[in-house]
């Protein structure tokens, strides 16, 4: 501690007195690289961080197919990846929607209730112009849609909805359909303006253009699965999945239609016997009542049968495999 002369202490209070002191202005330090986020305490947060988290990685492998399809669809490259995932009410998320724009209601079977799928026109136009044999430009200024783009536009979404299904599929068995497509977001309200909705968007880029799809669902909707939405639960579903999915790719080759063919007999004609075969003529075949029928599965021989009837259907009755037991 330092001591003041008798001068100094002087100084001091003559300027004291006369009003001419300089106090030391207080510093308060700051925390280092302090974040501030605004909270509503009137609206707080119905969506909690691991939800959220869980969501991101649902909509990722979203993403992920969506890129793969819109490339089959548009042939050119097209990239798709998740920008943001955030909670906040209805009329904010509409606030956000271009008039006029391409917005899906999709019906969340068995959940209640309905989401919203926004396509920005700096996208969407690109991709039916691409699906018309365009090169798949951007438009200038945002239009309604025509009847003719509607109904593309109309399949592109169905494929959409139904890739979003199939990603929510270690959560809940999620059947989506399209319910409608409007273009003005004031006709679509789905629920209260002041409901809170969590919105997922992704950034598409189709060659040089690039857009949004943002899905907006709402928390009434998902609110009966949203104790499974933790990422314990998410990578639980998830390897289930994997150990199941040689079965479901079993099942899956089981509904593949192949053609099966019967051949019973054959014959050998000359061309002058060809071209004077009438109605009614008989044609000898090689083949005996008594021999083995081929069947042929795919335009390939598989099995041996009997001719025989099946009710007042001709039918064949396999005996064997082609070189062994059936």
């Amino acid at each position: 501690m330092e001591m003041l002369s008798q001068a100094e202490v002087d100084q001091l209070i003559a300027q004291l007195t006369a009003g001419t002191l300089n106090r030391p202005v207080e510093r308060r330090e700051e925390p280092h690289n302090a974040r501030v986020r605004l909270y509503d305490f009137r609206r707080p947060d119905k969506f909690s961080k691991d939800q959220l988290r869980t969501i991101q990685m649902i909509h990722d492998t979203f993403s992920r197919q969506l890129s793969g399809y819109f490339a089959g669809k548009t042939r050119t490259v097209v990239q798709t990846f998740i920008t943001s995932v955030d909670q906040m009410t209805y009329a904010e998320f509409l606030r956000g929607v271009t008039n006029p724009g391409i917005i899906g209601v999709v019906k969340m079977t068995p959940l209640s209730g309905s989401a919203l799928m926004e396509v920005t026109p700096n996208v969407g136009f690109p991709i039916i112009d691409r699906m018309l044999g365009g090169p798949g430009q951007a438009l200038a200024k945002s239009r309604p849609l025509t009847e003719i783009e509607l109904t593309v536009i109309e399949g592109i979404l169905e494929g959409v909805v139904e890739i979003l299904g199939s990603s929510w599929k270690n959560i809940i068995e999620l059947r989506p359909s399209l319910e409608a497509i409007e273009t003005n977001p004031m006709f679509v309200q789905v629920i209260a303006p002041n409901e809170v909705v969590v919105v997922v968007a992704t950034e598409v880029r189709v060659g040089e253009c690039a857009g949004a799809i943002n899905l907006c669902l709402p928390y009434l909707c998902i609110e009966p699965v949203l104790p499974r939405l933790s990422a314990h639960q998410w990578f639980s579903s998830a390897q289930r999945g994997t150990l199941r999915e040689p079965d479901s790719v079993t099942m899956g080759l089981r509904e593949v239609p192949v053609e099966v063919t019967v051949e019973l007999g054959d014959a050998e004609v000359t061309v002058e016997e060809l071209l004077n075969l009438e109605p009614g003529d008989v044609v000898v075949l090689r083949q005996n009542i008594e021999h083995e029928l081929k069947v042929y599965v795919d335009g390939r021989p598989k099995l041996l049968g009997r001719p025989g009837k099946s009710k007042k259907k001709v039918g064949v009755l396999v005996t064997r495999e082609v070189g062994g037991v059936a």
